[in-house]
């Protein structure tokens, strides 16, 4: 009779291995660990261990060019076009 081998799932290896787990939002994180229908049978490792969700994209309050000390001619939405040719001068 042939041999029965284990099932090994090496993704579910480097959740347990990682120092870190993180996905691409928060909301992703919590559907994750929500069931295996979206855990993708991981949901319980990913509860166990923790994975957390970044932020997508840019924090505006950090990254605003009205505020930006570094630009010659800080602009908002009624000076963008000047205030983008000054800054690509």
């Amino acid at each position: 009779t042939g041999q029965i081998y284990r099932k090994m799932n090496w993704l579910q290896a480097g959740f347990k291995n990682a120092d870190k787990c993180v996905t691409v939002s928060v909301n992703y994180a919590k559907e994750l660990v929500s069931g295996p229908a979206k855990g993708v049978e991981l949901n319980k490792v990913l509860s166990a261990i923790g994975i957390e969700g970044i932020v997508n994209g840019m924090d505006p309050t950090e990254w605003n060019p009205a505020k930006d000390k570094f630009l010659d001619f800080p602009y908002d939405k009624t000076t963008v076009i000047e205030g983008k040719a000054c800054a690509k001068q």
